[in-house]
């Protein structure tokens, strides 16, 4: 192996440890900024999660899965349902794959549902905060489905209406529910999944 690729290898391996790697335009290895979603930080817990998940999922890292709780917890905070957390996980599984993005990277939408501070949704600091965004991402769908219509309308379709993402279709979200709903499930059936560590 020759020195150049070593030298590459190596700050690869750098920026693993100080955030998710991402490829950026140029198809060069960058560090995705994040923010953490649980005050307890990485558990125990999200590792086991982690290890159940990588079957299906080889992305779903303990980070990953201590976001996926944070938006499970609030979910069942509102006294919704494991539909609710679907539709939530959908959105969240194909805007970030559950990071908590801190410094945007499209336009200025940050969080676990790129949400815009442009566009309304609230400040910077309110969108990485997985509690706020969660709840408004779900006031949104229940403001857009009243009396339980989000129980039956298509996934992607609810994702779409709450997000209006560049998508019309919704075909973005579509590609992503079947994995969605099997982290979903996962995650909200795990033991401890709304009762450690709130979020910041």
């Amino acid at each position: 192996m020759n020195s150049a690729l070593h030298r590459i290898l190596g700050l690869i391996a750098s920026m693993a440890v100080a955030g998710t790697i991402v490829l950026g335009a140029t198809g060069t290895a960058v560090a995705r900024s994040t923010a953490p979603c649980s005050t307890s930080g990485v558990t125990a817990e999200d590792n086991a999660v982690s290890a159940q998940l990588r079957s299906r999922a080889n992305w779903m890292t303990p980070y990953r899965v201590s976001c996926a709780r944070a938006v499970a917890r609030q979910v069942k905070a509102r006294g919704l349902d494991l539909r609710a957390a679907h539709i939530a996980f959908t959105t969240v599984t194909t805007e970030t794959h559950f990071d908590n993005i801190s410094v945007a990277e499209d336009h200025d939408s940050l969080g676990l549902f790129q949400q815009r501070p442009s566009m309304g949704w609230g400040s910077p600091s309110d969108l990485i905060n997985p509690v706020y965004a969660t709840n408004k991402f779900l006031d949104v769908m229940l403001a857009n489905y009243p009396n339980g219509a989000w129980r039956s309308g298509d996934i992607a379709n609810i994702c779409q209406k709450v997000q209006k993402s560049g998508f019309p279709d919704g075909s973005n979200y579509r590609a992503n529910i079947d994995i969605a709903g099997y982290i979903a499930n996962v995650v909200w059936n795990s033991a401890q999944a709304s009762s450690h560590g709130a979020a910041p």
